[in-house]
């Protein structure tokens, strides 16, 4: 259930949560928010640096963000390679994107260098946040994740090291 390198819960644990997190916001009548982050110029990172500093700047950027997402329904997740995602159940979209930029903000306030970025000196990340209401019709957890993977294909292509949040009809 804890991916071992960042000790945050696993791809499995949040595929598993999520499907209980939409249960309890639709029971609550409150909306579901995901947010997505991915390591901006990782793969750059690690050939540069290495494994071992890689594997070392994913820990710092996961305990950024556990620092900075502890509500008590809160989880954060490592999604894979260097790509985290968190679920929030009754916040605001306006929240949730003052949330992410504090995010942003102090991941790259890590201060680590970053020689090979092609847009910033420090290890930054980019940041998609969605928000659905699971009680309307054709809301499902593959549309609020495709959601948050656009608004973070938005953030990287509009220059990285920023936030981007949409929601959701449904």
């Amino acid at each position: 259930a804890t991916d071992a390198l960042t000790m945050l819960a696993n791809r499995r644990l949040f595929d598993e949560q999520l499907r209980d997190q939409v249960e309890q916001a639709r029971a609550s009548g409150q909306p579901l928010v995901l947010v997505m982050a991915d390591i901006d110029a990782f793969k750059a990172y690690n050939d540069r640096y290495g494994h071992p500093m890689g594997d070392a700047c994913l820990k710092a950027v996961a305990g950024a963000l556990k620092r900075r997402l502890r509500g008590p329904g809160d989880l954060i997740a490592r999604y894979g390679g260097e790509e985290f995602i968190a679920v929030l159940s009754g916040a605001s979209l306006q929240t949730v994107h003052g949330a992410a930029e504090r995010i942003r903000r102090g991941i790259e306030g890590l201060n680590l260098l970053h020689a090979t970025s092609s847009t910033h000196a420090v290890v930054t990340v980019s940041i998609g946040v969605a928000t659905m209401n699971p009680s309307a019709p054709g809301a499902t957890t593959t549309r609020l994740i495709s959601a948050a993977d656009e608004a973070l294909y938005r953030a990287k292509n509009g220059g990285r090291n920023r936030v981007v949040a949409m929601g959701m009809d449904a």
